[in-house]
């Protein structure tokens, strides 16, 4: 089963502790779902297959308290094991669109 963290608007960041534990427990694969406050758009960043690829992105996008945020960690129980099926997937018909590790 996979591992979902949802920080909410106003809410702390969740740590490296934590991250880390959720990245050691499902290994194959992670991926950033996030809602910058005051905007209409949701950000996709996925295809994370080590945990250091992880964190860097993760600091990259500099995540703010105000923001919205979905981390997603898979263990893989269908399809292969690579960063065309780490989620989160978008809502779309187009493949190229679910495949995309950015969007």
């Amino acid at each position: 089963m996979c591992v979902i963290v949802h920080k909410e608007r106003g809410k702390d960041l969740p740590s490296d502790e934590i991250i880390e534990k959720c990245f050691r427990k499902n290994p194959d694969g992670s991926g950033i779902l996030l809602h910058r406050s005051g905007t209409k758009i949701n950000e996709i960043h996925k295809g994370f297959m080590k945990l250091d690829d992880f964190k860097t992105a993760f600091k990259e996008l500099n995540v703010r308290k105000e923001d919205d945020l979905v981390l997603h960690f898979r263990i893989t129980t269908s399809g292969g094991t690579n960063l065309e099926n780490c989620h989160p997937f978008p809502i779309s018909c187009k493949v190229e669109d679910l495949k995309a590790t950015r969007i």
